[in-house]
């Protein structure tokens, strides 16, 4: 059998460049990415002779500014002529990149021959008298989340 050596792992998080926690176990779970860590390194090394002996050193930064989902629309009211094609917009931002849910009158809308939700919003095909109502669009991401919500009335058309 060949000779048993011991193997450390440090890990270091930074703040900008102060660090903020060292774990001397190794484990350490990122939990709450809101805290800023702009970047973290992780140090290997073997115990044959200390801290000086062989080490491995990896670095990550990240540059990424993470953001809250956002919904920017410029409209609460909506109408719409039967039997055409309406986008109800919700216009987003927010990283990393929000998950976008659609609901009318508080029921789930799923992807079908009817309804598409799309990046810039949900498209309403053959729009009925029965499809009055409020939608919201939902969005999340890991730092938050936000909604809005468009009362649509469907009119005759001329």
């Amino acid at each position: 059998m060949g000779k048993c050596i011991t193997v450390y792992l440090a890990l270091k998080f930074f703040q900008t460049e102060a660090v903020i926690e060292t774990t001397p176990n190794g484990v350490f779970k990122l939990e709450d990415i809101r805290r800023g860590i702009t970047r973290w390194s992780t140090f290997v090394y073997n115990g044959l002779s200390g801290t000086e002996g062989f080490q491995t050193r990896s670095s990550h930064r990240d540059n990424t500014k993470w953001k809250a989902p956002l919904i920017n629309n410029s409209t609460n009211h909506m109408y719409a002529t039967h039997k055409t094609t309406l986008l109800i917009p919700c216009h987003v931002t927010g990283y990393p990149l929000p998950y976008v849910t659609w609901t009318v009158n508080g029921s789930r809308i799923s992807n079908n021959d009817k309804f598409l939700v799309r990046e810039d919003g949900l498209l309403i095909q053959r729009v009925a008298y029965t499809d009055h109502g409020n939608y919201t669009c939902t969005v999340r991401n890991i730092i938050g989340s936000d909604n809005s919500t468009v009362t649509l009335d469907v009119m005759k058309s001329l």
